[in-house]
C-alpha cells in the first residue's frame, strides 16, 4: 500500500506531513468517516465503471458488495501502525455475506468496540441501521467491546469478546446477544454446517426464470392435470404447501391452483424440469422463521424467492424436521439480526440455509421425525387446517435432544414450552 501512495503526487503537496524522509507515505494517526450508503444495486445501474475498478483494487469488494466496504478497506490502508479508525456505516457489515471478508480484515486488527445504535433513529430522515467501529491498526492485544445502545448517548450492554474468538466467527450478531443466549449459539456453532451435508442447496429460479415461468402458469382445470403446482413463499407452511388452499401472488398476478405444464418447462430449462421432479425441500424467503414445505413426490414447482434442498428422502425428513423446529429459527434470528428488514422478516436464501448448523452424519433415529411428519402431511391432505402443534413440539423435543440442549437452554429458546423440566430430562 505504501508504494501505492508513494505514487500518488497528490499526497506528497497536500499533506507532507505523512511522508518520511525519503518521501514514503507513512499513514494518517486517525481516520474518522461517514461512508457513503450507496448499495450494491445503485453503483451497478448508475456507475458500472468505478464499481469495476474498485472490485479489482481492493480485497474485501467481492459478491454484492456496497459502496461502504472499500471505504473501510482504504480507511485502513490509509492508517499508520497503531492508528485509529472510526467509522459509521450500515449494520449489514455484521452479518451480510459480501462481508465476510471485510469482517476477516478487521478481525485481524485490534478492534476496540462496535456500537450497534439499530434498534434507534440515528437518521431521521434515511431508513438506515447503523454501527460505529472505532479499530487500531495492528495486532489483536486486547478483548473487543460490543455495545447494544439504549439511546445516542447511553449503553444498555456491553460483551467482551475475546480476539480469537471474533477472527473465528464469520457472522458477529452473536456478539450483541445475552451471555447465556451467546453461549448457546456457539455451542449450536459446533456442529457442522448444512452446507457440508449430503444435501444440494439451490436457489429456485433466477429473475429471468421467474419471467419465463410466468408465461406458463395456467390455472389447473382437472384433477388429472399433470403439471407442476407453483408455489412460492406466500404459499409454504411448515412441512405442507398451501396450494389450492391459500392463493398464490406471482409477479403481480394471484392465482388459486396455478400449474405449470411439465412439457413446456422441460423445453425452456432441463435443469429446473429436474429440479421440480426431483424429491426437495423447498424454503420460503421472506419470513421471521424458517419455513420449509416437503415434496416427496416430485410435483412442485418452486417459484421466485425460494430456495430448495436435493437429497435423499431420509436426510430430506429429518433435515425438513430440523429447519422447522423452534431451535433452527431461534438459531437464525440471532445470527442474522442485523439483516432483518421492518416488521422482523429476514430474506432468508441460500446463505441463511447453508449456514445452518447440523449434525452430519444424521441420527439413526430419524424414524421418529419421520413418523412425526408423515402424520403431519397425511392429516393435512384431509384436513388443511388440522392443528399440528402436537406433532411439532414432539420434533422440537427430538430436535434439543440433538443438539444437546439441557433443559435450561430449552427454557432460552421457549420460555413457554408445554415440556416440563421432568419430562425432558426422562427422555435424554
Amino acid at each position: 500500500s505504501n508504494k501505492i501512495y508513494d505514487q500518488a503526487f497528490e499526497w506528497r503537496f497536500e499533506f507532507p506531513a505523512l511522508l518520511d524522509e525519503e518521501g514514503i507515505f507513512t499513514g494518517f494517526d486517525i481516520i474518522i468517516a461517514n461512508p457513503p450508503y450507496i448499495d450494491s444495486e445503485t453503483m451497478v445501474r448508475v456507475m458500472p465503471d468505478l464499481r469495476n475498478l474498485y472490485t479489482g483494487k481492493y480485497k474485501t469488494t467481492c459478491g454484492n458488495w456496497d459502496m461502504f466496504i472499500a471505504f473501510i478497506e482504504l480507511g485502513i490502508i490509509l492508517l499508520k501502525s497503531n492508528g485509529i479508525f472510526c467509522n459509521i456505516i450500515p449494520n449489514k457489515l455484521v452479518a451480510a455475506k459480501y462481508a465476510i471478508e471485510l469482517r476477516n480484515l478487521l478481525s485481524k486488527n485490534n478492534i476496540l468496540e462496535v456500537r450497534d445504535y439499530s434498534r434507534i433513529d440515528v437518521f431521521t430522515n434515511a431508513a438506515v441501521y447503523p454501527v460505529t467501529i472505532i479499530l487500531k491498526k495492528g495486532e489483536r492485544i486486547q478483548k473487543s467491546l460490543f455495545s447494544i445502545m439504549d439511546n445516542i448517548i447511553d449503553v444498555r450492554q456491553t460483551n467482551y469478546v475475546d480476539p480469537n474468538l471474533i477472527s473465528h466467527q464469520s457472522y458477529w450478531d452473536i456478539f450483541f446477544v445475552d451471555e447465556p443466549v451467546f453461549r448457546l449459539i456457539l455451542k449450536m456453532n459446533e456442529f457442522p454446517k448444512l452446507i457440508d451435508s449430503n444435501l444440494e442447496v439451490l436457489g429456485a429460479a433466477t429473475v429471468a426464470d421467474a419471467y419465463e415461468i410466468k408465461k406458463m402458469i395456467e390455472e389447473q382445470k382437472s384433477e388429472d392435470d399433470t403439471g407442476f403446482k407453483l408455489i412460492n413463499s406466500g404459499t409454504i407452511d411448515p412441512f405442507q404447501p398451501l396450494w389450492g388452499i391459500k392463493a398464490c401472488r406471482y409477479i403481480k398476478d394471484c392465482y388459486m391452483k396455478p400449474v405449470v405444464p411439465q412439457q413446456k418447462l422441460r423445453n425452456y430449462n432441463t435443469s429446473r424440469y429436474h429440479q421440480s421432479k426431483s424429491h426437495k425441500i423447498v424454503v420460503a424467503s421472506m419470513s421471521t422463521r424458517y419455513e420449509a414445505c416437503l415434496d416427496i413426490r416430485g410435483e412442485y414447482i418452486a417459484g421466485k424467492s425460494t430456495t430448495i434442498l436435493l437429497g435423499d428422502d431420509n436426510d430430506l425428513y429429518c433435515v425438513a424436521g430440523i429447519v422447522n423446529s423452534k431451535l433452527a429459527s431461534f438459531w437464525l434470528n440471532i445470527v442474522f439480526n442485523s439483516l432483518k428488514m421492518s416488521g422482523g422478516a429476514i430474506n432468508v436464501g441460500k446463505n441463511e440455509i447453508q449456514m445452518l448448523p447440523l449434525p452430519n452424519p444424521l441420527p439413526l433415529w430419524f424414524n421418529d421425525i419421520y413418523l412425526l411428519i408423515d402424520s403431519i402431511m397425511r392429516k393435512r391432505e384431509t384436513e388443511p387446517y388440522y392443528d399440528t402443534s402436537k406433532e411439532k413440539t414432539a420434533i422440537d423435543l427430538l430436535v434439543y435432544h440433538l443438539y444437546g440442549l439441557t433443559y435450561d437452554e430449552v427454557l432460552i429458546v421457549d420460555p413457554e414450552t408445554p415440556i416440563t423440566r421432568e419430562e425432558y430430562e426422562k427422555e435424554q
